[in-house]
C-alpha cells in the first residue's frame, strides 16, 4: 500500500514539474537566449519559467495554452524611476520594503511591484514608471 501511494505521489509530482508543450514553445519563442531554465507552478496555478538572460534572473508566467502572462525580475531601489520612488515615498512605507520587482505584464504593461510589510501582513503596490499607482493587493 505504501509503495502504491509513493508511486502515485511521484507520478503526480513529475506531472506538475513538466510544463505543457504549448507553454514551453511560447517561452522558447519569446526568450530564445534564456539559460538555466527551470519550471514550476506558481501560486496562481500558472506555469512559471525561471531563467537567466545575461546576469539577470527572470521569472515568466504562461498559461497552459502558451499564453504569456508576465515577466518579472528583482531590482534595487536605486534602479526605480524617480517618479516611482516618489509615489512610494508618499505612502511612507520605504522602511518596510520586502521586495522590489520590475514587471512586464500582458494586461498592465510595464510597472514596478513593491512588496512591503503592513501590520501583520504584506501588501503589494503596482506603480507605473510615470508614478501612477495602478493598484494594491494585500496578502
Amino acid at each position: 500500500m505504501r509503495i502504491v501511494f509513493l508511486l502515485a505521489f511521484l507520478m503526480a509530482s513529475c506531472n506538475l514539474a513538466e510544463p505543457p508543450a504549448a507553454a514551453v514553445e511560447a517561452f522558447k519563442a519569446k526568450y530564445p537566449q534564456a539559460e538555466k531554465i527551470s519550471w514550476n507552478i506558481d501560486r496562481n496555478g500558472r506555469h512559471e519559467a525561471e531563467y537567466t538572460l545575461g546576469d539577470t534572473h527572470y521569472r515568466s508566467d504562461f498559461e497552459a495554452d502558451g499564453t504569456w502572462v508576465e515577466t518579472e525580475h528583482s531590482v534595487k531601489w536605486k534602479d526605480l524611476p524617480p517618479a516611482v520612488q516618489q509615489a512610494f515615498e508618499e505612502e511612507d512605507k520605504k522602511k518596510n520594503i520586502i521586495e522590489l520587482e520590475a514587471v512586464d505584464s500582458q494586461k498592465e504593461g510595464i510597472f514596478y511591484d513593491i512588496e512591503y510589510k503592513i501590520g501583520d501582513g504584506k501588501q503589494d503596490i503596482r506603480i507605473a514608471a510615470d508614478g501612477r499607482v495602478l493598484g494594491t493587493d494585500t496578502h
